[in-house]
């Protein structure tokens, strides 16, 4: 299925190619950072196995969640846990599996062979993993319904998506 095939109820960014494409990516990194996140607890002293410090004080940081920094419920939280691991593991399962070809394509339009037919395959690949994508943003849409699901897609857009959940350090007394 070639991305953007999909409801134009999604989103309102879903109605142009370049549109669908930023709105992948923004999600994309979204879910990245949330399975990131489920491997992450409590608060850290350490850093490349040194203590922060400031100004002679240990910093501890502390990792923001996505329940915390977008307002969800548990469930709602659950639930996005869930489809940002599941989207990982099917972009890490599909780049896996066209790397062979998207490298071979990219060969093919440095050589100038076939150029156009190679610069197709390779959109229509970038078309599929955006879909794995969208795909999951509807399963978070269906879950959360439509006004928490705007909520969410407001937080979205209104972030970097470079680092949607800095971490946040506080002076930490030694010793304690």
């Amino acid at each position: 299925m070639i991305g953007g095939c999909c409801s134009r109820g999604l989103c309102q960014a879903i109605e142009s190619p370049s549109s669908t494409r930023t709105q992948s990516d923004r999600y994309e990194a979204l879910f990245r950072q949330v399975a990131e996140l489920a491997n992450v607890s409590g608060p850290v002293t350490l850093l490349n196995g040194k203590p922060i410090e400031s100004n002679g004080q240990l910093i501890e940081i502390t990792q923001t969640t996505a329940r915390e920094a977008i307002g969800l419920t548990d469930q709602e939280s659950q639930v996005l846990n869930a489809v940002a691991s599941d989207c990982e593991a099917s972009i890490r399962k599909f780049d896996i599996s066209v790397r062979p070809v998207i490298f071979e394509a990219r060969l093919q339009v440095l050589a100038s062979e076939n150029s156009q037919s190679a610069a197709h395959l390779l959109t229509y690949l970038g078309n599929e993993r955006d879909e794995i994508v969208l795909e999951s943003i509807r399963r978070v849409k269906a879950a959360f319904g439509d006004s928490r699901f705007t909520m969410l897609d407001e937080w979205v857009r209104s972030r970097n998506q470079a680092n949607f959940f800095p971490p946040v350090g506080a002076p930490h007394m030694r010793g304690n």
